[in-house]
């Protein structure tokens, strides 16, 4: 080291932080470095995909125009795949130099291939503006009744792409050692907790009762039908207590907030780690 920086403690200072700061980022560069091409910012591996370690899901909460715009920056821009929902980089590493990579390691010639990044999204769904989807259906249902429907619209406008996300797979609480999408697993759970399956469970069987309560009104039975009204009436407050609790399902949205993206991106790995 030069006298001048042993004589200036600032000077020294600021070359450890910056050695420390290499070392930090050294993990962080050699994943990056793993793959044809970075993944998307703050973009997480869907965990669970097994595609040979030639490949692995990224999902992104960054919507399908941003990530295509990522990588047309630094990759030039992006053609169609297979649907409008599809966007492929151009080649990145073509059949012939996978083919000169696996040669020198002496791996299997048969998986060379083009290599690119393939972008999806899912297109919107049938309803999108009124979010009908499994995330909504019961807070459209609390809307009307307790007059919330401006609160809804808010609701929908910040969440509403949840109809149509990709979800992190997360540990099958009906399986153990499995994952499930993490959307099934949240609603499932909010179902049983707040009410919800019931109310739907009720419903069949509350029109059967209904027709009784008409047979039996006609036929002059007025205190059978009355006891029998009675009856489904307090099956359906038990029934929907836990559905009419906004916050809880309001709680519901955020959670899948939380572990839903927008957009699905498939990442080779680069073919010198094969």
């Amino acid at each position: 080291m030069s006298a001048q920086l042993l004589s200036d403690p600032a000077a020294c200072r600021r070359r450890r932080s910056a050695a420390l700061g290499l070392a930090l980022l050294a993990p962080v560069l050699a994943a990056a470095a793993s793959y044809v091409a970075p993944p998307p910012p703050d973009a997480v591996v869907l965990a669970g995909t097994d595609r040979g370690a030639h490949a692995d899901v990224f999902l992104s909460k960054q919507t399908p125009e941003e990530v295509r715009a990522f990588y047309a920056a630094q990759l030039g821009p992006l053609g169609r795949g297979a649907s409008d929902y599809q966007a492929l980089s151009p080649v990145i590493l073509s059949y012939q130099q996978v083919l000169n990579i696996l040669m020198s390691r002496h791996r299997d010639l048969t998986l060379a291939d083009d290599l690119r990044v393939d972008v999806k999204w899912k297109p919107p769904g049938n309803g999108q503006a009124q979010c009908a989807g499994d995330f909504f259906r019961e807070l459209f249902s609390i809307s009307k009744l307790q007059h919330r429907e401006t609160e809804f619209e808010a609701l929908c406008k910040q969440y509403g792409y949840l109809q149509n996300a990709y979800f992190q797979r997360v540990p099958d609480p009906q399986h153990p050692g499995h994952l499930a999408d993490a959307d099934k697993v949240i609603l499932a759970r909010a179902h049983d907790s707040l009410g919800g399956s019931q109310s739907r469970a009720l419903a069949p069987s509350a029109a059967q009762s209904a027709q009784q309560i008409g047979a039996l009104a006609l036929s002059g039975h007025a205190q059978e039908a009355s006891a029998l009204a009675a009856q489904l009436q307090q099956q359906a407050l038990k029934a929907t207590s836990g559905v009419t609790d906004w916050n809880a399902w309001v709680g519901v949205l955020r959670q899948g907030d939380a572990v839903g993206y927008r957009t699905w991106v498939e990442l080779p790995t680069h073919p010198s780690t094969w």
